[in-house]
């Protein structure tokens, strides 16, 4: 995720104009999205019942390799703190904010009915938290760290990347239906159903194509190459929607849906 955080992060950079590098704002990005995966999982470890019934394989897989996990843990925090030093202060306190919701996503503080509860586990807020941290991160970051004056383009590209993660993030919701229709949680797929909740993903991408249209033809933010380059993701990321299915392996999710983020940024190179 570390790097498919950068990838979106570049992506960004492709269509705003500025020089692919990775500068202080990729390695900030990266080390904090390491921290963040990672405390999330070492978190979940604690209750291993929860990750098993989520997925035997993250589950047999993170056991195998809990000190490693620890290790990129250290190491995502010494560079997080490093680069987040070299950033401008406002950009620190985006960070700041966006880094104080990631950590409470995953640690329990909320005491309600006897037990103590996440952010990700109030009603939607889990979809809507990551694609808004991933938006603000991958986007709004690069945007006041480099002080590009932001116009209509610039919140459309916002806006087109929550919507973006809010489409490759539903899959994981549809991997955990069972597991989270028994907790009693509200997730797309468990309020709509799965068709429903695959069709939703599908309108988002076309509205996806038509924003991206608009900044092409109309402010001409973007070149129609690069027009072509997120179409062409869009289609791709529809046929993996249509494939999603619960009982899908980890390898799916985490390599074909997580990949978009890399196919984004790929295809814009190319052009």
């Amino acid at each position: 995720m570390a790097i498919g955080a950068v990838c979106a992060l570049w992506s960004s950079y492709l269509q705003l104009g500025l020089e692919i590098q990775f500068d202080r704002v990729a390695l900030c990005l990266f080390s904090s999205t390491l921290v963040s995966y990672v405390l999330h999982r070492l978190l979940a470890l604690r209750n291993r019942d929860e990750l098993a019934l989520r997925s035997s394989e993250l589950l047999s897989w993170s056991l195998r390799h809990h000190f490693l996990l620890r290790c990129f843990f250290f190491l995502g925090v010494v560079g997080s703190l490093g680069s987040f030093l070299m950033l401008k202060q406002v950009s620190q306190l985006l960070l700041s904010v966006t880094g104080l919701v990631t950590v409470l996503y995953s640690y329990p503080f909320i005491y309600v009915r006897g037990r103590t509860i996440r952010l990700r586990d109030i009603g939607l807020s889990k979809i809507f938290l990551i694609a808004l941290i991933w938006a603000l991160s991958t986007v709004l970051l690069p945007v006041v760290e480099f002080s590009i004056s932001i116009g209509t383009a610039e919140l459309l590209l916002l806006a087109e990347r929550f919507l973006f993660l809010f489409v490759i993030t539903v899959p994981f919701d549809i991997r955990d239906i069972d597991y989270d229709a028994g907790e009693g949680l509200r997730t797309v797929p468990i309020l709509v159903g799965i068709k429903k909740a695959r069709l939703l993903c599908l309108a988002c991408l076309l509205l996806l194509a038509g924003t991206s249209a608009v900044r092409a033809f109309l402010l001409h933010a973007i070149s129609v190459p690069q027009l072509f380059s997120l179409l062409v993701c869009y289609m791709l990321t529809s046929v993996l929607i249509m494939l999603t299915t619960k009982n899908r392996s980890d390898h799916f999710f985490i390599g074909a849906m997580d990949g978009t983020l890399v196919l984004m940024f790929v295809l814009l190179v190319l052009v």
